[in-house]
Formats: structure tokens, sequence, C-alpha cells
């Protein structure tokens, strides 16, 4: 869903500095929908804060490639104009799957990270 990649670009908006245009996708999803994907949006930017706070190495990798996909996005905003129905669609689908990767690889490192901390004190 795009509105995911937009909340996600809001995000980057906040720690770098950047701009985006938000807009609603075509189909409404439902309340529920909305609530799943909000829910696990703020995951993600939970995620992103803690390794923002634990973990400067891991946090700026990962703000680097939430950078270039915000810049993936603004390419696509400045082609849509252009594309046809299947290459809005195979763009889109592209940008989507790739924050949802890229969420998961935030989740994981921020676990590991916790995780390893927990051990530290877990030995004291």
């Amino acid at each position: 869903m795009m509105k995911r990649f937009y909340f996600f670009a809001g995000l980057i908006v906040l720690l770098s500095g950047c701009t985006y245009n938000k807009t609603m996708p075509s189909s409404e999803p439902t309340n529920v929908q909305k609530s799943v994907v909000q829910t696990q949006d703020l995951r993600c930017v939970n995620d992103f804060f803690v390794l923002k706070t634990i973990a400067d190495a891991p946090y700026k990798n990962y703000r680097t490639q939430f950078d270039l996909l915000s810049n993936s996005y603004q390419l696509y905003q400045l082609t849509v104009p252009k594309l046809d129905k299947d290459q809005k669609e195979l763009f889109s689908m592209a940008l989507d799957s790739k924050l949802v990767v890229l969420c998961a690889r935030v989740k994981y490192s921020s676990f590991t990270n916790v995780n390893g901390i927990v051990k530290k004190i877990e030995a004291l």
C-alpha cells in the first residue's frame, strides 16, 4: 500500500528534514485495515527510534536506505503522469515491497541490539 510508504517518508522527514506529498491510494481501506497498517507503521517507527538511541551505525545505515527509498518515491512522483497503468502498478509494488523489507530489517536489528544489551545486563 502506498499509504504505508507515505508514512515512512514522513519518518524520514522527521529524521532528515526532507519533505513529501501525501496522497490517498485509489481504493480506500477499511477502518480495520487502516488500524492494522497504522500499528505496523508505528512499530517500524518505534524500532527505528530504538536504533537511533542505542545503535548509531545500524541507524545510519537504515536511514541511508530510507533516504534512497524516498528518492525513488520522488522519481515515481515525477514520472507517474507519463506511466501507463501497468508501469504505475509495477513501480508502486516495488516501492511497497522494498519498504516492507526495510522495516523487517529495522525490526530485526532493533531486536538484536536490545537483546545484546539485555545479555550484558544479565551478565552483571
